[in-house]
Formats: C-alpha cells, structure tokens, sequence
C-alpha cells in the first residue's frame, strides 16, 4: 500500500512539473541600446507577456503593453486581452476568436466594439511563435489577425547555430518569418511590439533550442535591426 501511494506521490509530482509556468526574460536592444525589458510567462495553451520601456524619447517612444492569449492544442486562439500603454493609446483590448463562424469580435475597455471577418486557419503573433517553439511549425505559409487586419507569415528554416546570450549557450534551430498583406487594413489601434513586426518591409527571425526556449528573436528592414536577448529563463 506503501509502495503504491509513494509511486501515486511520483506521479503526480512529474504532471505537476509539467504543467509548471517556464518565464524567459530578454533585453531588446536597437541601435546598440537596452531599450525595452520583455518577459514571456508561458502555461499548457496560454501566455502571457509584459513589455516596459527602458529608455524613451523621439526615436524610441514609451511603451508599458501587457497580454493575455490563450489558444488550443492547434495553436489557433480562443480569446486574448492586450493592454496598450503608449504616447496615443491606455485601453485594453479584448478579442474572442470563434474559427467555426470565421469571426473575431474586439471589444474594448472604452467600450468601442469591432467584428471582423478571419478564417478557420487564423492564428496570431504569439501563438504561432510558441507553435515553432514547441517544434510543431513546418516551413509554409500562415494566416495571422495582425490587431484585427489579417497578414500572412511565410516561415523558411534556417538551420542549426549555437546562440550565445546573457542565460548562457543554446544549440538551436532558426526560422525566418516574411510578412505579407493583401487585404491589410489600418489596424484600430498601434501596438508597438506587434506594429514593428507586421510590415512587408522587415524580415523577422527566431531561434529555438530543443527545450522550446525562445532564445532569441531579430527584427530587419534594411541595416537597422532589433533583437530580444534572452537573459535568464525559469525554471
């Protein structure tokens, strides 16, 4: 009886770990600078990340953005809830996704509302990205609601490099991410994470080691460039 409570214990202890919250902080740096401190908490098919400025001024605008997305075992989200910080906008944003109907309604906390049409494939930003971390992204092309105007990302495999950071050394795996619109339409408010991302002009990259760490992330249009630096991962 002993014998089989303790491997109970075990059990439960091992499903427990499992479904503990692994935190990533990281620096993002431009222009040779700290400029902005991002933490990503992820949970079994949610996640939610802060984002605060370090430094800001006429190049570098004031950001304090907070999410919530939670999503299916396929990636493709269920509701998320955006808090926007900077020099035009302090609302949260909330989104309820519902794939079968192929529509997404925004609300927000100043009570505006927004319906718009998606697809049965609509992922977004986040999302997607644990999508690869989780080694279940294949190189192709994906629909994303990019703040309520739709894109797509087309993913090319990189290869295998060691990546050195501030958390120390990781074997991982690189994607690059182009983005695309056909049907873009200004989105209803600006995110500054995200905005600097969603553009036909920039070429994102993410590197993956085999724990699912995100370990670093860079975002190009031209010679100028942003990365997330990874300085320490928990547990």
């Amino acid at each position: 009886m002993r014998a089989k409570l303790t491997i109970l214990l075990l059990l439960f202890a091992l499903l427990g770990s499992g479904l503990q919250a692994v935190t990533m902080d990281y620096k993002v740096k431009a222009l040779g600078l700290e400029v902005v401190s991002l933490k990503i908490s992820r949970e079994p098919q949610s996640l939610s990340i802060w984002v605060k400025s370090l430094i800001h001024n006429k190049i570098f605008p004031y950001v304090d953005n907070s999410y919530r997305i939670n999503y299916n075992k396929n990636y493709f989200p269920s509701n998320t809830e955006r808090k926007v910080i900077n020099k035009k906008t302090n609302c949260n944003y909330y989104t309820h996704y519902n794939h079968a109907a192929g529509s997404a309604q925004m609300t927000t906390s100043d009570k505006q509302n927004q319906q718009y049409r998606i697809t049965n494939r609509t992922r977004e930003l986040f999302s997607l990205i644990m999508m690869f971390c989780d080694g279940k992204g294949k190189a192709g092309t994906y629909e994303l609601d990019a703040n309520g105007s739709m894109w797509q990302a087309k993913a090319r495999y990189l290869g295998s490099s060691k990546i050195s950071t501030k958390a120390g050394d990781f074997q991982a795996q690189g994607w690059s991410f182009s983005f695309s619109s056909e049907t873009h339409t200004k989105p209803p408010y600006v995110d500054t994470l995200t905005h600097n991302i969603f553009s036909s002009k920039n070429k994102t990259e993410f590197w993956v080691d085999n724990k699912g760490t995100l370990v670093k992330a860079k975002v190009s249009r031209g010679i100028l460039s942003a990365s997330w630096e990874l300085v320490s991962v928990n547990p």
